[in-house]
């Protein structure tokens, strides 16, 4: 799964006695957020803006929810113009119930460009998850059934 906006994984360390996995990413170099944002003009919001959820479009097409979305996990780094976004600690992949909730998106026709049959194993929703002032109502009134994709739009 590459999008120019997220970081490429570069290795998968496994610690069977921990049951611990760890996931190595490349650094990027990036701005604090309270460094930039208030300085933003308009203009350099709107990019922000779009960069974000273009990332969360891609994300829906490939069958994925973040779950955390926040300033923190968008890396920006201003003097390149570069963003990524980060932290897939909580991500899940939406269940086929959780595909047919009514949305305007086209992308739901794409199909999935995961094909690894590990990481397209479903996992159980989390009820809580996220960053406390980023949270979707779905997720503070403990409904699983009802989140989907939007949580992330929420969080944004």
């Amino acid at each position: 799964m590459e999008h120019q906006h997220t970081v490429p994984l570069l290795f998968i360390e496994l610690e069977p006695t921990q049951k611990q996995i760890s996931l190595i990413f490349p650094y990027f170099e990036h701005d604090p957020f309270p460094s930039y944002f208030l300085d933003m003009d308009v203009d350099e919001i709107r990019e922000y803006m779009r960069a974000l959820l273009n990332t969360l479009v891609f994300l829906e097409q490939n069958g994925i929810v973040h779950r955390d979305i926040k300033p923190s996990n968008f890396l920006y780094n201003r003097k390149r113009r570069l963003y990524k976004l980060v932290d897939f600690g909580l991500s899940s992949f939406i269940s086929d119930i959780e595909k047919s909730v009514p949305n305007t998106s086209s992308s739901k026709q794409q199909h999935s460009s995961i094909h690894d049959p590990h990481l397209r194993k479903r996992i159980p929703h989390v009820v809580r998850s996220g960053t406390r002032g980023f949270r979707a109502p779905e997720i503070l009134l403990r409904c699983p059934e009802h989140q989907s994709y939007t949580i992330d739009v929420w969080s944004v």
